[in-house]
């Protein structure tokens, strides 16, 4: 799909390093990737295949349509931040945990799933 990349093996057929063999990536095919700097905060990236390249290209948020849980993993709490809760409470200090329990329900409901 035109969000996310699938990158070469790092072995290959007895090949130590394949993935960093320019010569033999372009043999089979694999396509040079340009990653680009967001212009601002408010831009998602994807990818498009530009003269033979894939390239990052950013889009305005404005501008693109998104899916509910891309609207929601843009606002969760991070992961980082949710495993220090989760182990302040099994330490005995809920707080933080239920500060950010609330928070993910909070944008569960003001994302919900969409219809299939």
């Amino acid at each position: 799909d035109k969000n996310s990349l699938d990158y070469a093996p790092i072995n290959k057929n007895g090949i130590s390093n394949y993935n960093i063999n320019t010569e033999k990536l372009i043999e089979d095919g694999y396509l040079q990737v340009i990653k680009t700097e967001a212009p601002a905060p408010d831009y998602v990236d994807h990818y498009e295949i530009i003269d033979n390249c894939i390239v990052q290209v950013w889009e305005k948020i404005s501008e693109v349509k998104l899916s509910y849980s891309e609207k929601r993993l843009r606002e969760y709490p991070s992961v980082s931040d949710m495993i220090d809760a989760i182990c302040k409470k099994l330490d005995g200090n809920s707080s933080e945990y239920n500060e950010l329990e609330e928070q993910r329900l909070m944008i569960k409901a003001r994302y919900p799933k969409e219809e299939q």
